[in-house]
């Protein structure tokens, strides 16, 4: 992949790609993490682990819709909710390099309830937080889509070093349940594939569902994941441009260049998305797959993929 969403190592830094499937009954390998987060919920779970690469998703506006790459660096249970944080891999807190890239406590349920805490707690406290302004997806001043405009800036999560001794495990948790009563009646009317119901995921992705591994050409109405700003963006196809009359015609649409693609994504409004659309070439793409709490689903064929070891 082009390094905005994908599994693979970085920078020489030890990484892993799997995590471990763990039950409240204690199936699988139990640490005080994954006791911790099987504690908070009856049926299986799929336990985040340190060094683990990831992806992360917000319901926050100009983020909607998109996948960033992420790096575990702990995980906790605060309230009865399960949280992991999170290092983003091309997210940096500011311009300055020395500043270092963004990190967030990061629920795994999008829906939560305060249940007063569950399971053994692991001591992890951040004393980072970050004011920096976000740049947001705007495809209607941005066109260029086979390249990063540039690393993001993420707000509302925390900067590496700084700040005041804050249990910021505690806040996370907090705003995490204040969050999943505004989210909830926009996941009760849009499926799973376009509304995640889990903030966080693996990188590491079954066979046929990463960038360059369609061996056919995309088709109208399919369902994929595109790069653009640093992140992968859900969307789908709605045309496939074989002329150049046909890019002329949507360069001067979309008030701009549309680089060398010519395949036509169009990405979900809001709620779930920011709207507008882009062109990619066939192989800069990846085909959508959903995470299922501990599991993968194609959501068109209905197939369940294990994780990825």
């Amino acid at each position: 992949t082009d390094g905005r969403g994908g599994g693979g190592e970085s920078g020489g830094r030890e990484s892993r790609r799997g995590g471990a499937v763990v039950s409240a009954a204690g199936v699988g390998p139990q640490t005080n993490s994954t006791k911790a987060l099987a504690a908070a919920t009856a049926t299986p779970r799929y336990v985040f682990v340190p060094t683990q690469e990831v992806e992360v998703t917000s319901y926050d506006d100009g983020y909607r819709g998109c996948w960033f790459a992420a790096v575990v660096k702990k995980v906790d249970v605060r309230r009865g909710v399960a949280l992991v944080l999170v290092e983003y891999t091309d997210l940096a807190v500011g311009d300055d390099p020395r500043d270092g890239m963004l990190t967030e406590w990061v629920p795994i349920d999008v829906e939560c309830t305060d249940g007063g805490g569950a399971g053994d707690h692991i001591t992890s406290k951040s004393k980072s937080k970050s004011k920096s302004k976000g740049k947001s997806k705007n495809f209607s001043t941005s066109t260029s889509t086979s390249t990063s405009t540039g690393r993001g800036h993420k707000p509302g999560a925390g900067a590496n070093g700084g700040g005041g001794v804050v249990d910021e495990v505690e806040e996370a948790a907090r705003k995490a349940v204040a969050a999943s009563a505004r989210i909830a009646p926009i996941i009760a009317d849009v499926p799973g594939h376009l509304a995640p119901r889990y903030r966080i995921r693996p990188a590491a992705r079954p066979a046929g569902y990463c960038a360059g591994d369609e061996p056919v050409p995309w088709t109208s109405g399919t369902f994929i994941e595109a790069p653009y700003c640093d992140g992968w963006w859900i969307g789908y196809v709605i045309a496939i441009n074989t002329d150049a009359e046909d890019l002329s015609r949507a360069a001067l649409d979309d008030g701009g260049g549309v680089g060398d693609g010519k395949v036509q994504i169009a990405f979900p409004k809001a709620p779930v998305g920011e709207g507008g659309y882009g062109f990619y070439r066939d192989e800069e793409l990846r085909r959508a797959i959903e995470w299922d709490e501990h599991e993968w689903l194609d959501y068109t064929s209905e197939e369940r993929f294990p994780p990825v070891s």
